[in-house]
């Protein structure tokens, strides 16, 4: 099922889609919105309705009719300014229509809108409405049913050209953050859950399980599904879309049976042509293509558009023919496996067999592509790690060619701070010493060290004369 992009119409685009859906659900007397005395805009439809809310129970009389649009991608009816708040939309539009409803009597509600309504949400909005508005037939028309509405009525899509914004699946910030609280939320439930389920497990042989699985012992195709060839039938489209044989490829095991061989394959382009690819078992790596107006028959076709080309060649005209340009960055074949998968491509839905053995580089950035996020992150990302590698590896050989580990280095280093901490410290020492102050404190001491002596002497002296007087 399409789905549109409502987002991408201004309000009153929006408003006249509402309208034309309303033209074929209810009736073609449905009005054109028209603003009221309160300034806000109406529609109206009087009369029993064609089929709605069904075929079988239409509902019938005066139906005021509303669109809520809004351009922000991924809104929902849950939001707090839409319907949770007392001061939100709906909580406004419901006393607005209490007013309206005096003036201009209706039995019937119906608000369309391009936000997302859940389930959940749903019943609560519609009771909100019936108990507000006082009535008992009001709906609630999310972006959802607008979807089913436009597939149903293609032309009304077609009209306001909606198919042109039609785009791929993508998830949101939103979207995979309400998966990570549910998970959050009831993750104790869901680890008494499995660790219940583990202590219940019981291993079963092989003959029970096979029986268990309706597996035959004798191949009987009327109750067998297996065993039918659908790998082989998967590796033959794979080899005419150009995959390189290995030797575990059923052509190589069993080479000898399929020597001579050459297989056709005839696509539909998304331009109306038909591509004709032929591929010969025992020259694998010659190619030819031939184009055609409608669906042709080639097995005895001598003239091909393009004869026996080189392998790589091959599978750059080939992507160029299937127009892949989803994504830019990679060719066809680095998807198509994705869709043609074996029986052991199932164990992880984004990892292929042919991945396990491999480095995350060679898959991720494009899966990472693929999800709508930009791969060159991760690709920058794994070759920036790569370098990293490179040079821990490096220094991992210097330290290994010089017998040197960190432990060592730190010694080093140790000691050659105290040997500049010994030279500052004898520097400043040295820088600080004073020739002229030890000078004259050496001048000094001799002075003193002289007259003391002179003293000494002139005592003795003094005693000698004193002795002698007295003799």
């Amino acid at each position: 099922m399409n789905v549109f992009p409502y987002e991408n119409l201004s309000d009153e685009e929006f408003e006249n889609l509402v309208i034309r859906i309303c033209k074929e659900i209810l009736g073609i007397g449905s009005k054109t919105f028209s603003v009221g005395k309160d300034g806000a805009k109406d529609s109206w439809f009087t009369r029993k309705a064609r089929y709605f809310p069904s075929l079988n129970q239409p509902w019938e009389g005066t139906f005021n009719i509303q669109a809520k649009h809004t351009q922000v991608y991924n809104a929902s009816c849950s939001d707090n300014d839409f319907s949770v708040n007392k001061t939100g939309i709906l909580a406004r539009e419901i006393d607005r229509l209490k007013e309206v409803k005096l003036t201009t009597p209706f039995n019937n509600y119906l608000i369309f809108t391009n936000r997302k309504l859940s389930g959940g949400t749903h019943p609560v909005i519609v009771k909100m409405l019936q108990h507000g508005i006082g009535i008992k037939n009001a709906e609630i028309i999310g972006r959802e049913d607008i979807d089913t509405y436009l597939n149903d009525y293609p032309h009304i899509a077609d009209q306001f050209g909606l198919y042109k914004f039609v785009s791929p699946l993508r998830f949101y910030e939103k979207e995979l953050r309400d998966v990570i609280i549910v998970f959050s939320e009831q993750s104790k439930n869901i680890s008494n859950v499995a660790s219940d389920y583990i202590k219940s497990y019981d291993m079963i042989d092989k003959e029970r399980k096979n029986e268990l699985n309706n597996f035959t012992k004798k191949l009987d195709l009327t109750k067998d599904s297996h065993n039918l060839g659908k790998t082989t039938l998967i590796a033959v489209i794979d080899f005419m879309l150009l995959k390189q044989l290995n030797d575990d490829h059923i052509f190589k095991k069993y080479q000898d049976k399929f020597s001579g061989y050459i297989f056709y394959l005839e696509i539909l382009l998304n331009t109306g042509e038909y591509l004709t690819i032929k591929r010969a078992i025992d020259t694998p790596t010659k190619i030819s293509f031939k184009l055609t107006k409608v669906s042709s028959n080639l097995l005895d076709e001598k003239v091909w558009d393009h004869s026996n080309l080189p392998f790589e060649k091959a599978e750059t005209i080939l992507n160029e023919y299937l127009s892949f340009d989803v994504l830019k960055r990679w060719n066809y074949r680095k998807s198509v496996t994705y869709f043609l998968r074996s029986q052991k491509d199932y164990n992880d839905v984004f990892q292929l067999s042919k991945f396990t053995k491999g480095k995350d580089v060679d898959w991720k950035p494009f899966m990472f592509d693929l999800l709508g996020f930009d791969g060159n992150l991760l690709t920058e990302k794994y070759d920036t790690d790569g370098k990293i590698s490179e040079q821990k590896t490096f220094i991992n050989s210097l330290k290994n060619k010089f017998a040197v580990d960190t432990e060592e280095v730190d010694k080093i280093k140790g000691a050659i701070d105290l040997k500049r901490a010994e030279q500052k410290e004898l520097q400043e020492q040295i820088d600080n010493f004073n020739f002229y102050q030890q000078e004259r404190k050496l001048n000094k001491e001799l002075v003193e060290d002289v007259e003391r002596q002179i003293a000494e002497l002139n005592s003795i002296e003094y005693n000698t004369e004193f002795d002698l007087d007295k003799l």
